[in-house]
């Protein structure tokens, strides 16, 4: 499972301390209808599912700091869809010193004053732009998995740093690629398209070449081929001597 990440301002002027047992803060945790650096926008709907089964109490939604693991600071209390996005409400354990000495005044000061999903990516429609336009993604289903108060927004997507083998880009779709290659090796939109395409049809030559020549491949070939491959990996995966 692929988790991804979106930031979006957070205004954190709502602090309270309704009990004394806990901390809650409130706000926007994705907006619809933005359209982000790499051209995605979440579309009204896209977390219909995750609420549903958040208020049966069949899924499990996370507060974490800074998109961490291990430092969980809540629980949300309340999810809602509305015309701007998806609203939160959460509260934070005052009995938890971390919450207490540390996020807490860090929201209220202002520095951390941004909000970031962590959510995998379950639908999304590619919408083509008009002419002398790039084109964008509809986000129309979103499995929400935790969100996080961020102060800078670490990078917006993960970029694939584990890729073994050329056989992985058949795992992966044309987005996911896409998005991988802007972040591991900054290409362009279009240069980054450009790769892909070049490395379906180099793929499409080795299969049709592998049907005409004879199973056999001597030891040197084969030595050669992996060299190849190896250096195209480390290139993709932001090495400079590919």
């Amino acid at each position: 499972m692929k988790i991804e990440k979106m930031v979006v301002p957070f205004d954190v002027k709502n602090v309270e301390e309704d009990d004394e047992h806990y901390f809650y803060f409130e706000g926007y945790a994705s907006t619809f209808g933005n359209l982000d650096c790499y051209r995605d926008t979440v579309m009204p709907g896209a977390f219909k599912e995750s609420i549903k089964l958040f208020n049966e109490g069949k899924k499990r939604i996370k507060v974490l700091w800074h998109h961490k693991l291990d430092e969980p600071i809540g629980v949300p209390v309340f999810l809602k869809e509305d015309k701007k996005g998806l609203f939160v409400r959460a509260k934070l354990p005052k009995a938890d010193t971390f919450v207490s000495k540390r996020v807490i005044p860090q929201l209220k000061v202002g520095s951390v004053d941004q909000m970031s999903i962590g959510y995998e990516l379950q639908d999304y429609t590619a919408v083509k732009g008009k002419a002398g336009e790039d084109g964008y993604y509809e986000l129309n289903k979103i499995n929400l998995m935790e969100f996080s108060p961020v102060s800078i927004p670490a990078d917006t997507y993960a970029v694939i740093t584990s890729l073994k083998s050329l056989d992985d880009f058949d795992t992966l779709d044309e987005r996911t690629l896409e998005k991988s290659f802007r972040e591991g090796i900054k290409l362009s939109r279009q240069n980054a398209k450009k790769l892909i395409s070049y490395i379906k049809q180099a793929k499409q030559r080795d299969a049709e070449e592998a049907n005409r020549r004879d199973a056999d491949t001597t030891i040197e070939e084969e030595i050669m081929i992996y060299n190849l491959k190896q250096k195209l990996i480390k290139a993709l995966n932001g090495g400079t001597n590919a």
